[in-house]
């Protein structure tokens, strides 16, 4: 609904810019891992991530992500057989220059989630699917996007 963006605009360019700052702050070249449990994704959805390893793929909004593995299996459960769980590993680096996240922990009211919230428009190469049977599960591994891509 176009009448809500505009209603939301001011706030979601101000998230943006933050999250802009503070990933200016951490420059380092030190590699991050973060996860993303998803617990209901539709077959056909899974299926065609499966179809697509090596290619690009990006979310439709703010990412948030865990440096917890186990604060991602939470979110990765499901009791349907329709739908299969999986934990998205995103691996980036800190200073990585085309995808703009940043750590919120401080931030959060959750401070032991450990979030990193990723911006608008990240764009993820998929590297790879593993099945975690230890958790019963799919990890979906991919890897940020980069000047270098």
């Amino acid at each position: 609904d176009m009448e809500q963006m505009n209603v939301f605009r001011p706030y979601i360019k101000d998230l943006c810019k933050q999250l802009e700052h503070l990933h200016k702050q951490n420059q380092s070249d030190t590699p991050l891992t973060v996860f993303r449990g998803h617990g209901n994704m539709r077959m056909d959805q899974f299926e065609n991530i499966k179809e697509n390893i090596g290619n690009l793929m990006s979310f439709n909004g703010f990412l948030s992500t865990t440096s917890d593995y186990n604060v991602a299996l939470i979110f990765s459960g499901s009791e349907s057989a329709e739908y299969e769980s999986v934990i998205y590993e995103i691996r980036t680096k800190y200073n990585s220059n085309n995808v703009v996240f940043a750590d919120i922990t401080q931030l959060s009211d959750m401070e032991d989630e450990k979030e990193f919230l990723f911006s608008l428009c990240s764009i993820f190469r998929i590297d790879d699917i593993i099945n975690d049977e230890e958790n019963q599960l799919s990890k979906i591994i991919m890897s940020a996007v980069d000047d270098d891509a």
